[in-house]
């Protein structure tokens, strides 16, 4: 299994939809297991919602597939800089949303982030198959 390629999702509500779509089709291909696609799915998500809401910009998805990792990066034009933060302190209950980074956190091997230009990349990486199957 490998694969390396990516896409540009525009600033708009539909750019967590085809990052998700993307990443499940390139995952899929790659026979990475139904449990880490998925979890990449919803991380790639969380993260492209943060740029579209947060930096206000277009993103690319970049991912990179082997049989010894996993890793995706989204990379964004916007200057500010992503902090995780613990939802109950953050985001009142009602309120959707606020779980980008933390999921992130919990789901993801690694992460991390750094500067591109005037933006940033946040990157995480899985394990491409399931030790717990």
């Amino acid at each position: 299994m490998q694969a390396a390629v990516d896409t540009h999702v525009p600033c708009d509500e539909s750019s967590p939809r085809r990052a998700r779509e993307f990443v499940a089709d390139v995952l899929t291909r790659a026979s990475v297991t139904p449990r880490t696609r998925d979890d990449a799915v919803l991380l790639v998500s969380e993260v492209v919602t943060n740029a579209v809401r947060h930096a206000h910009s277009d993103a690319v998805i970049a991912v990179n597939v082997s049989d010894e990792h996993l890793r995706i990066g989204v990379t964004d034009q916007g200057p500010g800089w992503p902090e995780e933060q613990s939802y109950a302190d953050t985001v009142p209950r009602c309120q959707p949303g606020g779980l980008g980074l933390q999921l992130v956190a919990e789901l993801a091997g690694r992460w991390g982030t750094y500067r591109v230009g005037e933006g940033k990349t946040v990157w995480f990486e899985l394990s491409p198959v399931d030790s717990t199957a």
